[in-house]
Protein backbone atom coordinates (compact mmCIF):
# COMPACT_ATOMS: atom_id res chain seq x y z
CA UNK A 1 0.00 0.00 0.00
CA UNK A 2 1.31 3.44 -0.89
CA UNK A 3 1.68 5.78 2.06
CA UNK A 4 3.81 8.63 3.37
CA UNK A 5 5.90 7.65 6.39
CA UNK A 6 6.73 10.38 8.92
CA UNK A 7 10.12 9.94 10.58
CA UNK A 8 10.79 13.33 12.19
CA UNK A 9 9.22 16.66 13.15
CA UNK A 10 10.78 20.01 14.00
CA UNK A 11 9.10 23.31 14.83
CA UNK A 12 10.75 26.73 14.44
CA UNK A 13 9.50 30.17 15.43
CA UNK A 14 10.35 33.85 15.08
CA UNK A 15 8.87 37.22 15.86
CA UNK A 16 7.65 38.87 12.67
CA UNK A 17 9.07 42.32 11.94
CA UNK A 18 5.96 43.42 10.05
CA UNK A 19 3.35 42.40 12.65
CA UNK A 20 5.05 41.48 15.91
CA UNK A 21 3.29 38.11 15.79
CA UNK A 22 4.91 34.81 16.63
CA UNK A 23 5.23 32.91 13.37
CA UNK A 24 5.80 29.15 13.34
CA UNK A 25 7.59 27.15 10.67
CA UNK A 26 7.09 23.39 10.58
CA UNK A 27 9.46 20.91 8.95
CA UNK A 28 8.68 17.21 8.63
CA UNK A 29 10.94 14.35 7.60
CA UNK A 30 9.21 11.72 5.46
CA UNK A 31 9.64 9.07 2.81
CA UNK A 32 7.23 7.30 0.49
CA UNK A 33 6.53 3.71 1.51
CA UNK A 34 6.38 2.37 -2.05
CA UNK A 35 9.54 4.17 -3.27
CA UNK A 36 12.88 2.43 -2.71
CA UNK A 37 15.30 2.97 -1.16
CA UNK A 38 13.52 4.51 1.82
CA UNK A 39 15.44 7.78 2.12
CA UNK A 40 13.79 10.25 4.55
CA UNK A 41 13.90 13.89 3.48
CA UNK A 42 13.02 17.09 5.33
CA UNK A 43 10.43 19.45 3.88
CA UNK A 44 8.74 22.61 5.13
CA UNK A 45 5.02 21.81 5.45
CA UNK A 46 3.53 24.91 7.11
CA UNK A 47 4.22 28.52 8.04
CA UNK A 48 2.10 31.09 9.82
CA UNK A 49 0.59 32.09 13.17
CA UNK A 50 -0.62 29.36 15.51
CA UNK A 51 -4.09 29.07 13.94
CA UNK A 52 -2.58 28.43 10.50
CA UNK A 53 -0.15 25.74 11.61
CA UNK A 54 -2.72 24.01 13.84
CA UNK A 55 -5.09 23.79 10.89
CA UNK A 56 -2.30 22.15 8.90
CA UNK A 57 -1.40 19.73 11.71
CA UNK A 58 -4.97 18.56 12.19
CA UNK A 59 -5.42 18.28 8.43
CA UNK A 60 -2.34 16.04 8.22
CA UNK A 61 -3.52 14.02 11.23
CA UNK A 62 -6.73 13.22 9.35
CA UNK A 63 -4.61 11.25 6.87
CA UNK A 64 -3.54 8.92 9.69
CA UNK A 65 -7.09 7.56 9.85
CA UNK A 66 -6.97 6.09 6.34
CA UNK A 67 -3.35 4.99 6.66
CA UNK A 68 -2.16 7.46 4.01
CA UNK A 69 0.18 8.91 6.67
CA UNK A 70 2.09 6.46 8.87
CA UNK A 71 5.16 6.06 11.09
CA UNK A 72 7.95 3.53 10.63
CA UNK A 73 6.10 0.91 12.64
CA UNK A 74 2.92 1.22 10.58
CA UNK A 75 -0.29 3.11 11.24
CA UNK A 76 -0.31 6.04 13.64
CA UNK A 77 -3.33 7.29 15.59
CA UNK A 78 -4.24 10.89 14.69
CA UNK A 79 -4.15 11.96 18.33
CA UNK A 80 -0.57 10.66 18.64
CA UNK A 81 0.47 12.59 15.52
CA UNK A 82 -1.07 15.79 16.92
CA UNK A 83 0.55 15.28 20.33
CA UNK A 84 3.99 14.93 18.73
CA UNK A 85 3.59 18.27 16.96
CA UNK A 86 2.28 20.02 20.09
CA UNK A 87 5.44 18.92 21.92
CA UNK A 88 7.49 20.54 19.17
CA UNK A 89 5.44 23.76 19.26
CA UNK A 90 5.92 24.05 23.02
CA UNK A 91 9.68 24.58 22.59
CA UNK A 92 10.57 25.57 19.01
CA UNK A 93 13.96 26.52 17.66
CA UNK A 94 14.69 30.05 16.44
CA UNK A 95 13.90 30.41 12.74
CA UNK A 96 16.72 32.50 11.27
CA UNK A 97 15.88 35.12 8.69
CA UNK A 98 16.38 34.31 5.02
CA UNK A 99 15.77 35.93 1.63
CA UNK A 100 12.36 35.59 -0.02
CA UNK A 101 12.09 35.81 -3.79
CA UNK A 102 8.73 35.63 -5.54
CA UNK A 103 8.29 35.42 -9.28
CA UNK A 104 6.06 33.65 -11.76
CA UNK A 105 7.99 31.14 -13.82
CA UNK A 106 7.53 27.85 -15.61
CA UNK A 107 8.39 24.74 -13.62
CA UNK A 108 6.74 22.70 -10.88
CA UNK A 109 9.29 23.75 -8.24
CA UNK A 110 9.20 27.53 -8.80
CA UNK A 111 8.14 29.90 -6.03
CA UNK A 112 5.02 30.62 -8.11
CA UNK A 113 4.60 28.11 -10.95
CA UNK A 114 3.00 29.66 -14.04
CA UNK A 115 0.18 27.10 -13.91
CA UNK A 116 -0.72 28.20 -10.37
CA UNK A 117 -0.32 31.92 -10.99
CA UNK A 118 -4.03 32.77 -11.56
CA UNK A 119 -5.15 31.42 -8.17
CA UNK A 120 -2.14 32.95 -6.38
CA UNK A 121 -2.80 36.36 -7.92
CA UNK A 122 -6.50 36.14 -7.05
CA UNK A 123 -5.56 35.22 -3.47
CA UNK A 124 -3.22 38.22 -3.22
CA UNK A 125 -5.92 40.60 -4.50
CA UNK A 126 -8.44 39.16 -2.02
CA UNK A 127 -5.95 39.79 0.81
CA UNK A 128 -5.17 43.41 -0.04
CA UNK A 129 -1.99 42.88 -2.08
CA UNK A 130 -3.39 43.86 -5.45
CA UNK A 131 -0.40 46.04 -6.36
CA UNK A 132 2.00 43.15 -5.79
CA UNK A 133 -0.25 40.90 -7.86
CA UNK A 134 -0.01 43.35 -10.74
CA UNK A 135 3.80 43.49 -10.49
CA UNK A 136 4.12 39.70 -10.46
CA UNK A 137 1.71 39.35 -13.38
CA UNK A 138 3.85 41.87 -15.30
CA UNK A 139 6.86 39.58 -14.86
CA UNK A 140 8.59 41.50 -12.07
CA UNK A 141 10.47 39.75 -9.26
CA UNK A 142 9.68 40.55 -5.61
CA UNK A 143 12.63 40.44 -3.18
CA UNK A 144 12.43 40.69 0.61
CA UNK A 145 13.09 38.59 3.73
CA UNK A 146 11.09 36.07 5.69
CA UNK A 147 10.96 38.11 8.91
CA UNK A 148 10.00 41.32 7.10
CA UNK A 149 7.24 39.78 4.98
CA UNK A 150 5.85 37.04 7.18
CA UNK A 151 2.24 38.08 6.49
CA UNK A 152 2.79 37.83 2.75
CA UNK A 153 4.57 34.48 3.00
CA UNK A 154 1.86 33.09 5.28
CA UNK A 155 -0.82 34.45 2.94
CA UNK A 156 0.54 32.52 -0.06
CA UNK A 157 2.21 29.50 1.54
CA UNK A 158 0.32 29.09 4.81
CA UNK A 159 -3.31 30.01 4.22
CA UNK A 160 -2.98 30.18 0.45
CA UNK A 161 -2.79 27.81 -2.49
CA UNK A 162 0.93 26.86 -2.36
CA UNK A 163 3.17 24.93 0.04
CA UNK A 164 6.07 26.66 1.84
CA UNK A 165 8.77 24.20 0.71
CA UNK A 166 8.92 26.27 -2.48
CA UNK A 167 10.63 29.16 -0.69
CA UNK A 168 11.91 27.64 2.57
CA UNK A 169 14.32 25.01 1.34
CA UNK A 170 16.67 24.66 4.31
CA UNK A 171 16.38 24.36 8.09
CA UNK A 172 18.24 27.51 9.17
CA UNK A 173 17.88 27.37 12.95
CA UNK A 174 19.20 29.15 15.99
CA UNK A 175 18.88 28.01 19.59
CA UNK A 176 15.77 26.95 21.51
CA UNK A 177 13.04 29.59 21.92
CA UNK A 178 10.72 28.39 24.70
CA UNK A 179 9.56 32.00 25.09
CA UNK A 180 7.92 31.69 21.67
CA UNK A 181 6.46 28.27 22.39
CA UNK A 182 2.79 27.41 22.12
CA UNK A 183 1.94 25.76 25.42
CA UNK A 184 -1.50 26.90 26.63
CA UNK A 185 -3.12 25.72 29.84
CA UNK A 186 -5.33 22.69 29.31
CA UNK A 187 -9.06 23.38 29.24
CA UNK A 188 -12.11 21.19 29.72
CA UNK A 189 -14.03 19.54 26.87
CA UNK A 190 -15.64 21.77 24.29
CA UNK A 191 -19.28 22.00 25.32
CA UNK A 192 -20.44 22.91 21.81
CA UNK A 193 -18.87 19.92 20.03
CA UNK A 194 -21.55 17.35 19.31
CA UNK A 195 -20.87 13.74 18.50
CA UNK A 196 -23.87 12.59 16.46
CA UNK A 197 -25.58 9.23 16.48
CA UNK A 198 -24.47 6.72 13.84
CA UNK A 199 -25.96 3.64 12.19
CA UNK A 200 -24.07 0.98 10.27
CA UNK A 201 -25.34 0.27 6.78
CA UNK A 202 -22.58 -2.28 6.13
CA UNK A 203 -19.00 -2.88 7.22
CA UNK A 204 -17.84 0.52 5.96
CA UNK A 205 -20.76 2.90 5.39
CA UNK A 206 -22.38 4.89 8.17
CA UNK A 207 -25.55 6.92 8.48
CA UNK A 208 -25.25 10.15 10.47
CA UNK A 209 -28.10 11.83 12.32
CA UNK A 210 -28.31 15.49 11.38
CA UNK A 211 -29.07 18.42 13.67
CA UNK A 212 -32.72 18.35 12.56
CA UNK A 213 -33.04 14.67 13.48
CA UNK A 214 -32.97 13.34 9.91
CA UNK A 215 -30.60 10.60 8.78
CA UNK A 216 -28.22 10.92 5.85
CA UNK A 217 -25.42 8.78 4.49
CA UNK A 218 -22.10 10.11 5.76
CA UNK A 219 -19.85 7.87 3.68
CA UNK A 220 -17.26 5.43 4.96
CA UNK A 221 -16.25 5.23 8.60
CA UNK A 222 -12.66 6.36 8.02
CA UNK A 223 -13.85 9.37 6.00
CA UNK A 224 -16.14 10.55 8.79
CA UNK A 225 -13.47 10.17 11.44
CA UNK A 226 -10.92 11.94 9.23
CA UNK A 227 -13.29 14.85 8.63
CA UNK A 228 -13.94 15.11 12.36
CA UNK A 229 -10.22 15.16 13.18
CA UNK A 230 -9.58 17.85 10.57
CA UNK A 231 -12.36 20.04 11.99
CA UNK A 232 -10.99 20.03 15.55
CA UNK A 233 -8.20 22.58 15.00
CA UNK A 234 -10.49 25.54 15.80
CA UNK A 235 -11.82 23.86 18.93
CA UNK A 236 -8.24 23.18 20.04
CA UNK A 237 -7.58 26.92 20.03
CA UNK A 238 -10.43 27.61 22.47
CA UNK A 239 -10.18 24.34 24.45
CA UNK A 240 -6.51 23.28 24.40
CA UNK A 241 -5.95 19.58 24.99
CA UNK A 242 -9.54 18.56 24.26
CA UNK A 243 -8.73 16.94 20.90
CA UNK A 244 -7.64 13.54 22.26
CA UNK A 245 -10.82 12.96 24.24
CA UNK A 246 -12.98 14.19 21.38
CA UNK A 247 -11.32 11.87 18.86
CA UNK A 248 -11.59 8.91 21.23
CA UNK A 249 -15.31 9.49 21.87
CA UNK A 250 -16.04 9.96 18.18
CA UNK A 251 -14.16 6.76 17.31
CA UNK A 252 -15.99 4.80 19.99
CA UNK A 253 -19.36 6.14 18.83
CA UNK A 254 -18.84 5.33 15.17
CA UNK A 255 -17.34 1.87 15.78
CA UNK A 256 -20.05 0.78 18.23
CA UNK A 257 -22.94 2.02 16.08
CA UNK A 258 -25.84 -0.45 15.73
CA UNK A 259 -26.92 -1.84 12.37
CA UNK A 260 -29.69 -0.17 10.40
CA UNK A 261 -32.88 -1.83 11.67
CA UNK A 262 -35.33 -3.82 9.53
CA UNK A 263 -38.09 -1.76 8.01
CA UNK A 264 -35.78 1.12 7.07
CA UNK A 265 -36.78 3.12 4.00
CA UNK A 266 -34.89 5.59 1.83
CA UNK A 267 -36.66 8.65 0.43
CA UNK A 268 -35.07 9.98 -2.77
CA UNK A 269 -36.02 13.51 -3.82
CA UNK A 270 -35.41 13.72 -7.57
CA UNK A 271 -36.20 17.47 -7.60
CA UNK A 272 -32.95 18.36 -5.81
CA UNK A 273 -30.54 20.02 -8.23
CA UNK A 274 -27.18 18.26 -8.46
CA UNK A 275 -24.12 19.58 -10.29
CA UNK A 276 -22.56 16.15 -10.78
CA UNK A 277 -23.72 14.20 -13.84
CA UNK A 278 -22.76 10.95 -12.10
CA UNK A 279 -24.84 11.80 -9.02
CA UNK A 280 -27.85 12.71 -11.17
CA UNK A 281 -27.58 9.38 -12.96
CA UNK A 282 -27.38 7.50 -9.65
CA UNK A 283 -30.63 9.12 -8.51
CA UNK A 284 -32.47 8.75 -11.81
CA UNK A 285 -31.50 5.09 -12.23
CA UNK A 286 -32.33 3.91 -8.73
CA UNK A 287 -35.93 3.17 -9.68
CA UNK A 288 -34.74 0.96 -12.55
CA UNK A 289 -32.73 -1.30 -10.25
CA UNK A 290 -34.75 -1.38 -7.02
CA UNK A 291 -38.47 -1.65 -6.29
CA UNK A 292 -39.64 1.87 -5.56
CA UNK A 293 -42.89 3.66 -4.92
CA UNK A 294 -43.01 6.93 -6.84
CA UNK A 295 -45.01 9.96 -5.81
CA UNK A 296 -44.37 12.95 -8.05
CA UNK A 297 -40.62 13.58 -7.90
CA UNK A 298 -40.12 11.39 -4.82
CA UNK A 299 -39.09 7.73 -4.68
CA UNK A 300 -39.64 5.54 -1.61
CA UNK A 301 -37.30 2.54 -1.53
CA UNK A 302 -37.33 -0.29 1.01
CA UNK A 303 -33.99 -1.36 2.45
CA UNK A 304 -32.74 -4.24 0.24
CA UNK A 305 -31.04 -7.34 1.59
CA UNK A 306 -28.51 -7.84 -1.20
CA UNK A 307 -25.15 -6.08 -0.75
CA UNK A 308 -25.02 -5.01 -4.41
CA UNK A 309 -28.45 -3.41 -4.15
CA UNK A 310 -27.61 -1.78 -0.83
CA UNK A 311 -24.53 -0.26 -2.45
CA UNK A 312 -26.74 1.58 -4.93
CA UNK A 313 -28.49 3.34 -2.06
CA UNK A 314 -25.30 4.25 -0.20
CA UNK A 315 -23.83 5.98 -3.25
CA UNK A 316 -26.80 8.34 -3.53
CA UNK A 317 -25.82 11.93 -2.63
CA UNK A 318 -26.93 12.85 0.89
CA UNK A 319 -28.51 16.05 -0.44
CA UNK A 320 -31.40 14.12 -1.97
CA UNK A 321 -31.51 10.82 -0.03
CA UNK A 322 -33.07 10.71 3.45
CA UNK A 323 -33.01 7.46 5.42
CA UNK A 324 -35.93 6.56 7.70
CA UNK A 325 -34.71 3.92 10.19
CA UNK A 326 -37.48 1.56 11.26
CA UNK A 327 -38.38 1.61 14.97
CA UNK A 328 -35.11 3.16 16.10
CA UNK A 329 -34.69 5.73 18.87
CA UNK A 330 -31.08 7.03 18.80
CA UNK A 331 -29.05 8.55 21.58
CA UNK A 332 -27.13 11.74 20.85
CA UNK A 333 -23.70 11.95 22.46
CA UNK A 334 -22.62 15.44 23.50
CA UNK A 335 -19.05 14.95 24.71
CA UNK A 336 -19.55 13.54 28.23
CA UNK A 337 -23.33 13.83 28.32
CA UNK A 338 -25.97 11.52 26.86
CA UNK A 339 -29.20 13.03 25.62
CA UNK A 340 -32.21 11.10 24.36
CA UNK A 341 -33.01 12.04 20.80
Amino acid sequence: MGATVSTGKQAFAFTATDSGETIYVLHEQTYEKNVFPHTPRWSCISIGPIATVLRRIFGMAANCVSGALQVRGGRDAPEHYIADWLKQLACPLQQEDQPVQLRIAKGWDQSIPADDAPKVLAHLVANGRGELAQDLEAGLCFLSTLHAESKLVSCIYGDGPLSPWRIITSMRAGGPRPDLGYSPSLQGPAATSRIPAFLKVDGDTRLVQQDDGSWRSGGWEYQLLGQFVESLWATELTHPGSYARSIRRFREAIQSAPMVPPGTKVIVDLSVKLDSVYQRQCCEEIGNHLPAKRTGSTLEVDLPSQASELWRLTRLPSACATWLPGNFKPVLQVQGDLLAA
